[in-house]
């Protein structure tokens, strides 16, 4: 089985080694070129993926943040019916958070906050996870 790292680079994600939650690069990370070949040996420690045609939706929970809250309300008000999850990509985060990988139509323009769902962060375009 592939590693994290290949799969966000075979799947076509533009990935790139972090220190802590900052690229580590000499260069702007959107300039870096896509790498389908990169692997855990290349990137070994922490590494971020830019969200360039996807929506991912930070659910966050450290310090409080009723980010779990949120998303179930964000679910119910989407209709969302039991079983979503089975059809998408659910990543753990470090800090006991998850992130929800979404397709997402071309030209879609998402801000980053919503005020009715507290501790969520949707991400996409120009941001990475």
């Amino acid at each position: 089985m592939a590693d994290i790292v290949s799969q966000f680079a075979r799947a076509g994600w533009r990935v790139f080694p972090l220190n802590g939650k900052k690229p580590e690069l000499a260069t702007n990370w959107l300039k870096i070129p896509k790498d389908p070949n990169l692997n855990r040996l290349d990137i070994p420690g922490n590494f971020g993926a830019h969200c360039e045609f996807a929506l991912v939706i930070d659910v966050d929970i450290k310090n409080g943040a009723p980010g779990k809250e949120s998303f179930k309300r964000l679910t119910e008000d989407c209709g969302l019916e039991k079983g979503w999850e089975t059809k998408t990509f659910l990543v753990k985060t470090g800090s006991g958070g998850y992130h929800v990988y979404l397709a997402v139509p071309e030209g879609t323009k998402i801000g980053l906050y919503h005020p009715d769902y507290p501790g969520i962060e949707f991400r996409h375009g120009a941001f990475y996870v």
